[in-house]
């Protein structure tokens, strides 16, 4: 539901589409600067290595990025620490460490209107890395305890796309989304099985990492800006036993522009 949320929202930015030869206009609106960001969220996890059953529970995340405007495209770093305690089923707790980092390009693709309001839209590549560490918190040692551990690792190139919305001057909504199209992909096992490959090529189909998310911004003053927004992700790896990770996120972010 969350990704056809996503799809329709996009197709009604374009729908009133209207090129204009002056991409780089409104490119500028892009932030340029410091971005520091807090969420909240609640997480969904399945990973057959340990057990079928979900586990589920809350996080907090840390997010830090550097953006910068260039002449013909914006470029943007990201970094965002996830943790979670005691997620958990039924009795069984465990705790969570993810972190991701994103080396971003994006390019003015085309300007157009929506309820004669001004939008643009952003396309580009990227480079992304995904991490996650889980430990279940269970009884016993040896084997049981490193078959409580879970490690997983993307390693993508990825495709975004991004578009702002100005309602007025000081006020703008935006949407973006990030998709892995192809990954290196590393799973720990049990490193006494020596027939299991640690690493493996991926595709969407046995390797999707996925973020959308949408917010809105407000400039209080000329260097500072607020954000309030929602996010989803979603990351699916189906080359070894099955690894699902969702969650549904809320933040608030505070940039800095220069």
């Amino acid at each position: 539901m969350k990704i056809l949320f996503f799809t329709l929202a996009y197709l009604l930015l374009v729908a009133e589409y209207t090129y204009s030869q002056d991409n780089n206009s409104i490119f500028q609106k892009l932030p340029s600067g410091i971005s520091i960001q807090y969420g909240l969220g609640k997480i969904a996890i399945k990973d057959y290595y340990i057990s079928e059953e979900k586990y589920s529970g809350y996080t907090t995340n840390l997010y830090l990025s550097f953006n910068k405007f260039h002449y013909k495209y914006h470029s943007r770093i990201e970094m965002d620490y996830r943790y979670g305690e005691k997620v958990k089923n039924n009795n069984v707790h465990a705790n969570i460490h993810q972190f991701s980092f994103n080396r971003i390009n994006l390019y003015p693709v085309a300007n157009f209107n929506l309820l004669s309001k001004h939008a643009s839209l952003y396309l580009g590549p990227s480079t992304d890395l995904f991490f996650h560490y889980r430990q279940q918190n269970i009884a016993g040692g040896g084997n049981a305890q490193a078959n409580a551990i879970s490690l997983t690792a993307l390693l993508s190139a990825g495709f975004n796309t991004e578009v702002l919305y100005l309602v007025s001057e000081n006020f703008n909504i935006s949407l973006s989304n990030n998709l892995s199209v192809l990954s290196l992909g590393f799973k720990i096992f049990d490193f006494t099985d020596s027939e299991v490959q640690p690493v493996k090529f991926l595709t969407p189909f046995t390797g999707l990492n996925l973020k959308n998310s949408i917010s809105v911004q407000y400039q209080i003053v000329q260097p500072l800006s607020v954000y309030l927004g929602y996010q989803f992700n979603l990351c699916r790896i189906t080359a070894w036993d099955k690894f699902i990770f969702a969650s549904d996120n809320v933040f608030i972010t505070i940039s800095f522009n220069f």
